[in-house]
This record gives structure tokens, C-alpha cells and sequence, in this order.
């Protein structure tokens, strides 16, 4: 897999960016969970579960997006 140059980053939209870090991560040996309808779910939950020999929360902004509240609240639980 190739990586992709800062222009093209840049121009992905949030699921674009998270299908790359998906891939990248599996080919790590990374099994990963991603809440594909978070409508009915907790606030707050990162983008990304990644787990290996140590789980890793990701949660993924395009460039300028800024996380919520919630999401910045959950991110201090689980440091």
C-alpha cells in the first residue's frame, strides 16, 4: 500500500480517511471495530477500537475538525 502524499490526505473526507487507517492497521495483524450507526449509541465513543497485544482508540478528524465535548471527555476516561 502506498502512502498517500499530505495533498491527498488532505482532501479525504472523514470515512475515506478512516477506510486508510483500517487498512493500514489490518495489515499490522490490527482487528478492528468501528460503530458503523452511532445514532443509538454512547456520545463520545472514538472512531476506531484497534486491538493486538494493546487495544488503541483512534478517533479521526479531517485537517481543521475539532472534537466534541463528549469526545473530548471520553478521550481523558481512557488515557
Amino acid at each position: 500500500m502506498q502512502a498517500l502524499s499530505e495533498a491527498a490526505r488532505n482532501k479525504l473526507s472523514e470515512a475515506e480517511w478512516q477506510s486508510e487507517v483500517m487498512a493500514i492497521a489490518k495489515l499490522g495483524g490490527w482487528w478492528c471495530y468501528h460503530t458503523h450507526d452511532s445514532r443509538r449509541s454512547q456520545s463520545g465513543w472514538p472512531d476506531l477500537a484497534m486491538l493486538r497485544e494493546r487495544l488503541i482508540t483512534a478517533e479521526l478528524k479531517r485537517v481543521g475538525g475539532r472534537l466534541s465535548t463528549a469526545q473530548i471527555e471520553v478521550a481523558a476516561r481512557l488515557a
